[in-house]
Parts: structure tokens; C-alpha cells; sequence
């Protein structure tokens, strides 16, 4: 795998920055059908409208990174998103601390089935993806608006960018600190980890509750966008946020990748939907495209995966007596 080494030491595969090639590519390709494309405006509000998946994105690179998976991702989203709508009535303040402890708790109850049961994730959040799917249609049958006007610009100007900094900003420490490196080190190699000292139990409940805090957080942006709240409202976002994690760059075995990469993903998706819409096609075919990306990238992530193999391997772990 070909590298780029920075002034720092790190290195940078090669592969990680095709991302970041397709995204400018999405720019110039949108600036050409919409001439005001790249305004601010118009780009503070397209960044506003894709908040939701860059949430949910993030939360699922996360997971992926320590060899897991949510398939629970939309059905968090949805149930948080009518949470939200029917405690707004009790006040803001308490809506919104309610429904960000409830998307933490749905986190750390997926987190433990699949870390004390042992049950592979993909069963076992698709089991949760049910059971929060039917709390979600018990708690709100039918969509309903009725959010508060406030609530509804907060994704408004200039704010969806500096939230976005702030996430990376946040990515680039909690991946340099104790329980980041503890987190590469799980997905990369659970059993060496865990001889190596790695409180596996911890971290990846730690790894969980943030999660389900950003799967909130997706929640309370898609409620601001959309100005109400729905059951189906977050289904679209599980297979979105799985696509976004992998074309990031996020390996699908875990060990590797970086959040940013997710949220570029994110937005390389949003800003399909823009091309979709522009040029009147149906919007079937915006589906179509994102089954193909993710069998793209999942084939990349497995050729990618193949070459470290080895290395995995031969990561045997040492005692000392």
C-alpha cells in the first residue's frame, strides 16, 4: 500500500485520500448544476440537511472501528426523533436531555448484549433494530410536527460548520488519548489486546455510549430539519451510515480508518442526493447508487484487508512472568 509520510511521522495511505478526491469532484459536478452551488447560503444549508447523516455516520464508524456493527442505526434515530416530539410539550431543556441520556442508554444496552452475551453484533442489533422500531411506533403512530420555532433554526447560518469543526476537533483528541488507543487496538486484534492489558469491557461500552450520543445528536438535527418527528423518520440511515463509514475509509474488520473519513463519506452521499435531484432523475436510482458504493467499498476494504492480514496474524500476544 502506497504511503505519504508527513513532517509528523504519521503516514497516510493513499487510499484514505480518494475520499476526499471524489468529494471535490461532487463539488465541481453540483457547482456545474447549480451555479450557486458554493455560496455559503446554499452551502450552510446543504451541510444543515446532511447533519443528521453525519451524525449517525460518525456513531457507526465508531462501532466499525472496534470489528463491530450497529444495524440499530435508524431505528435509534427514529425512536430518539419522536422521543423528542412528544416531550417537547414538558419543556425544551428536559426533551432534550431525555432524549440524548435515551440514545446513550440504547447504545450501552447494545453494547452489552454483544460484549457480556457474546452474540455476534450483526444478530444482536438487528434484534435491538426491531425492539426500537416497535417502542418507536408505540411512542408516535403517526408522524407529527409541532417543534417550537427556536428548535428549528438551530441548524440554521453558519452553525452546522462550526459543529462540524467541533466534531473533528473532538475526533482528533479522543483518538490520541488512552481509551482511542485502547479502541484501535480492539478492533485491530481483540486477543492481543485484552493480553495486553486492554480493558475490553470498558472500552467497548465507552465506544457504544458515544454511539448512541451521536446517534442523539442525529436524532435532535433531524428533528431540527425536518420540524417534527416520524417512526420511519431515521430507516434510510443504517445502510447510509454503514456506506459513509466504509467509503471514509473506516476498515470493515476494524483496526483502522478515522472518523473524519466518515463524515467526508457522509457528505460525498448528501451531495449525491444533490446531483440526483438536479438532474430530475428518479429517485430510485439514488438507492441504486448506494447499494453499488457500498459493495464498492466494501470490496476495497476487503482487498485492503487482505494485505494486512499477515500483520494480524503475527500480532501474537507476550506474557511475562
Amino acid at each position: 500500500m502506497t504511503k505519504l509520510r508527513t513532517s509528523g511521522g504519521y503516514s497516510i495511505r493513499l487510499s484514505d485520500l480518494t475520499i476526499y478526491v471524489v468529494l471535490i469532484a461532487l463539488v465541481i459536478i453540483n457547482t456545474v448544476l447549480q451555479p450557486n452551488f458554493i455560496e455559503p447560503l446554499n452551502l450552510y444549508y446543504v451541510l444543515g440537511t446532511a447533519m443528521p447523516l453525519i451524525f449517525a455516520s460518525a456513531a457507526q464508524g465508531m462501532v466499525i472501528l472496534i470489528s463491530s456493527i450497529d444495524l440499530a442505526t435508524g431505528s435509534v434515530v427514529s425512536l430518539v426523533n419522536v422521543l423528542v416530539v412528544t416531550l417537547i410539550g414538558r419543556g425544551s431543556f428536559v426533551a432534550i436531555c431525555l432524549a440524548i441520556l435515551a440514545g446513550i442508554a440504547m447504545g450501552l444496552i447494545a453494547g452489552l448484549i454483544t460484549t457480556l452475551l457474546r452474540l455476534p453484533a450483526i444478530i444482536a442489533t438487528l434484534a435491538l433494530s426491531s425492539v426500537w422500531a416497535g417502542l418507536a411506533l408505540y411512542v408516535l403512530p403517526t408522524p407529527k410536527g409541532g417543534l417550537p420555532d427556536w428548535f428549528q433554526t438551530v441548524l440554521a447560518g453558519s452553525r452546522p460548520l462550526w459543529i462540524l469543526v467541533g466534531m473533528i476537533l473532538l475526533w482528533q483528541w479522543f483518538s490520541r488519548t488512552k481509551q482511542g488507543k485502547h479502541m484501535y487496538a480492539i478492533g485491530a486484534n481483540e486477543n492481543a489486546a485484552y493480553m495486553s492489558g486492554v480493558p475490553i469491557l470498558k472500552t467497548r461500552l465507552l465506544v457504544f455510549a458515544i454511539s448512541g450520543l451521536l446517534l442523539a445528536l442525529s436524532a435532535l438535527s433531524l428533528s431540527a430539519t425536518t420540524g417534527g418527528g416520524d417512526p420511519l423518520s431515521g430507516t434510510a440511515l443504517t445502510l447510509q451510515s454503514i456506506a459513509a463509514a466504509v467509503l471514509g475509509g473506516i476498515h470493515f474488520k476494524g483496526g483502522s480508518g478515522s472518523i473524519v473519513g466518515a463524515i467526508a463519506g457522509a457528505i460525498v452521499l448528501a451531495l449525491i442526493t444533490n446531483v440526483v435531484y438536479y438532474t430530475g432523475a428518479s429517485a430510485f436510482y439514488q438507492g441504486v447508487v448506494y447499494g453499488l458504493l457500498l459493495i464498492l467499498a466494501l470490496s476495497l476494504s476487503r482487498l485492503t484487508g487482505d494485505r494486512k492480514a499477515t500483520f494480524r496474524r503475527s500480532l501474537k500476544p507476550r506474557m511475562s512472568i
